[in-house]
């Protein structure tokens, strides 16, 4: 993100990292990370209160939205996030060794 040349306007900037894995990160866990002021004192500190345990869960399940989206084999596919190294092909390829190895294991 920050090899752009044009990254020192705001609106490259937010545009970049809007699309951005890392950003997308960043963004969830600026929204649902409760308590900062007890960030680095621990799990336990940060999630006291139904409130906090409620806002970790969101936490994870938007995280895991993210990730699920590049690391399974079928959905990585399709749903291709920016920032991400491999193109439609590459990915599509490794779905199909993905499928040869599982023929291969059942023959």
């Amino acid at each position: 993100i920050l090899a752009y040349e044009d990254i020192i306007f705001e609106h490259v900037k937010n545009e970049k990292v809007e699309k951005d894995i890392v950003g997308k990160q960043i963004q969830f866990l600026s929204l649902y990370l409760p308590n900062t002021k007890h960030l680095g004192e621990g799990l336990h500190r940060m999630s006291r209160g139904w409130q906090a345990k409620i806002s970790f869960c969101k936490l994870h399940y938007h995280l895991f939205k993210i990730f699920i989206r590049n690391e399974h084999t079928l959905l990585s596919a399709f749903q291709r996030t920016a920032g991400t190294n491999f193109s439609a092909r590459q990915r599509l390829s490794c779905f199909f060794m993905y499928l040869c190895g599982i023929m291969v294991g059942n023959a």
